[in-house]
C-alpha cells in the first residue's frame, strides 16, 4: 500500500499559484487537444491572457465561445 493519503482535494493536485505567472500563453491549433488545454489554462488561471491560433479562424472563434 501507498504512504500517499488518498484525497479528492484539488489543492493536492496543483501546486500553489505564483504570483509571477505569464502574461500569455499562446496555444497553436484549434482541435481536441489545442481547445482543451487552452480551457485548462483558463480554468486553472495559469496566464493573464490566452490565445488560440488556428488555421480556420471560424473554429477559433466557435472555441472561444464555448
Amino acid at each position: 500500500m501507498s504512504d500517499l493519503p488518498l484525497t479528492t482535494s484539488s489543492e493536492s493536485l496543483y501546486p500553489p499559484r505564483r504570483e509571477s505567472r505569464p502574461t500569455k500563453i499562446a496555444i497553436i491549433g484549434a482541435g481536441a487537444v489545442g481547445s482543451t488545454l487552452a480551457y485548462a489554462c483558463v480554468i486553472r488561471g495559469l496566464a493573464r491572457e490566452v490565445v488560440l491560433q488556428d488555421i480556420n479562424k471560424q473554429k477559433v472563434e466557435a472555441e472561444a465561445l464555448d
